[in-house]
């Protein structure tokens, strides 16, 4: 098989996802979150008319080393395909480097590949890299007792996705939340989720914001978080099928939450 163009492989993809997000606005007002995946497959129409044609996937990353790598490099795992992403060389993952030298672990790019894409294939070399949009994301909050100190945390949800996904050790949440400032620079530290508890086959976590804003505007958020690894509550999960299902909880008041489940292996869940 050929290369897949940029056009093909997102209109595939997203038609999917804008089936499921107009069926879903019947219920929840969340036509921003709608015109935001709009708006991304009218940037991937752009992006074929100039040198940008040239990639051949575009998918939402993490960057981590990957167990058997030949390669010294960081690697890239894709969340929609499970594909492993190798750097031809470190320039190509250049833009996802930091100060202190290491890297920012997840975002959504755009590859160039240097092998042909074929059904079976698992594992390419990336000759090039666009970085369209980094992922914030941060770990799971072990202490969730201590949220609630300052009388906040309690409200401000006005929406989560149902196209919650977890892949490659993060739970990437859509979102929508009331905010005075979103442009703070601790607003996203501002954003804890932790684990509440599990049963068999589900794992419940909270999602809080620890500022005021009753006030605030509401806006559209993705924001991934690190899920934390050989958590001891796992072990008290008996799944079946190696699958499980992540619920996702956020407060919209004092009295009424909002929800969105995410399915994940168990294997996949134990394993980063």
């Amino acid at each position: 098989m050929g290369r897949l163009g940029v056009n093909s492989i997102l209109l595939t993809k997203f038609a999917n996802l804008l089936i499921i997000m107009i069926d879903k606005m019947k219920k929840v007002k969340f036509a921003a979150l709608f015109a935001a995946f709009v708006s991304v497959i009218g940037f991937s129409s752009c992006l074929g008319d100039d040198k940008t044609e040239s990639y051949d996937l575009y998918d939402y990353v993490t960057l981590t080393d990957v167990a058997g790598s030949t390669s010294r490099l960081k690697s890239m795992i894709s969340d929609t395909y499970g594909l492993t992403l190798e750097p031809q060389n470190e320039s190509v993952i250049k833009a996802l480097k930091l100060t202190d030298g290491t890297y920012y672990e997840r975002a959504y790019v755009g590859v160039k590949l240097v092998e042909d894409i074929e059904p079976t294939r698992t594992k390419y070399t990336v000759s090039e890299m666009q970085v369209v949009e980094a992922i914030p994301y941060q770990g799971f909050n072990q202490n969730p007792d201590t949220l609630d100190a300052k009388g906040y945390g309690n409200h401000g949800f006005t929406a989560v996705s149902k196209n919650t996904w977890a892949k490659t050790g993060f739970l990437t949440v859509p979102f929508e939340l009331r905010v005075l400032d979103k442009h703070a620079s601790t607003f996203y530290k501002d954003i804890h989720m932790y684990i509440d508890k599990a049963s068999n086959d589900t794992l419940y976590t909270r999602m809080r914001y620890v500022r005021e804003n009753m006030e605030g505007m509401a806006y559209q958020f993705l924001m991934s978080f690190k899920l934390p690894k050989a958590n001891p509550i796992y072990y008290q999960m008996r799944p079946k099928n190696d699958s499980i299902i992540i619920k996702v909880t956020a407060p919209y008041n004092e009295f009424q939450d909002v929800e969105s489940f995410a399915k994940c292996r168990f294997s996949e869940l134990v394993a980063y």
